[in-house]
């Protein structure tokens, strides 16, 4: 039988109401054997209680705690599985798939949309196929279990606040579906994958602007206190957008900063080539990001920033497929 970290981090799974109102995390470790035994059966579990916050608390320090922890029990267990709010899961599976690089082991993130103690709960199936997945010997992704789904982390987004299937992956199809049988699809490029050499990369830059556009917006009103190192503008379309002179010269002032265009629509692909205005931005030196998910592309910048200055080399990497988040 594999052996499993289970690291607990918080989330709806884990919370039950207070008295005085709303949800609070509550502490998995002693109580979560009695509630899903199911998941003993499956593998020989230890559990960690790494915190227990709502999702929508975690900062950067809580991820590399989380990478952490990883990289230091990597040897010792077969697989790990994290029980995590799903506001920020796929934030999370993003940051893990850049920064445990080739960790060679699955990474199953999983929670649910309705709390453990409920009647309905989403949270026990989830957390039996997130430790099912864990547990096969052919499969080493960073993954999202949920609603019997296997999605890669880098590639998946929370779409539904009230349905128990929560996560799509818009530009790449799911990974698995976890039903009578397992199945796994053919886009699961990392199963049996050569053994390569694992790298662990704890530092996130965070000091990121992104800038949602709108028609109207006047780039003009933004000055920064702090610089940021990189911008991101999460524009129309393919990467449209009004290229009026007041964007022409917030950038030209800014030249030294990377300038990243995403698109506010999930499904497609940016492309600075096909409208006069991607062309322009693309002149000033923005480059297009692809069919990331927003997640992805983050978390992307935040690890490139983190290990280099050189702006030709930051933006030459965004393009370039590291850990599965684009399209090859």
């Amino acid at each position: 039988m594999k052996s499993l970290l289970l690291i607990h981090t918080g989330g709806t799974l884990s919370m039950e109401a207070k008295k005085s109102g709303g949800l609070v995390a509550k502490e998995l470790t002693n109580i979560l054997d009695h509630i899903v035994p199911e998941i003993n059966n499956i593998a020989n579990i230890t559990h960690k209680q790494l915190f227990q916050i709502d999702s929508s608390h975690i900062n950067i320090s809580h991820i590399q705690k989380i990478a952490q922890t990883l990289f230091e029990e990597r040897l010792n267990y077969d697989g790990f599985v994290i029980t995590h709010g799903t506001d920020t899961m796929a934030y999370t599976a993003s940051a893990l798939s850049f920064m445990l690089r080739n960790f060679g082991k699955p990474i199953i993130l999983t929670g649910a949309q309705r709390p453990l103690y409920k009647p309905r709960t989403d949270a026990k199936i989830n957390l039996i196929d997130a430790v099912t997945t864990a547990t096969l010997s052919n499969y080493n992704e960073i993954a999202i279990v949920f609603d019997s789904t296997i999605y890669r982390g880098v590639r998946s987004s929370k779409y539904k606040i009230n349905e128990y299937d929560a996560f799509r992956s818009y530009n790449m199809a799911p990974i698995g579906k976890l039903g009578v049988e397992i199945e796994f699809y053919n886009n699961a490029k990392y199963i049996k994958k050569k053994k390569i050499l694992f790298k662990y990369y704890p530092k996130l830059n965070s000091n990121i602007f992104v800038f949602k556009v709108f028609p109207g917006i006047e780039f003009s009103n933004f000055n920064f206190i702090k610089k940021p190192n990189a911008i991101i503008l999460e524009a129309f379309g393919a990467g449209n957008l009004d290229a009026t002179d007041n964007l022409v010269r917030y950038i030209k002032k800014n030249e030294e900063i990377p300038v990243i265009i995403y698109s506010q629509v999930n499904k497609g692909k940016v492309n600075l080539n096909l409208y006069e205005s991607g062309v322009i931005l693309k002149s000033l030196g923005a480059i297009g990001s692809g069919n990331m998910t927003f997640e992805a592309l983050i978390f992307k910048t935040m690890h490139l920033l983190s290990y280099s200055s050189n702006k030709k080399a930051i933006l030459r990497n965004i393009t370039k497929n590291l850990v599965g988040e684009l399209d090859n």
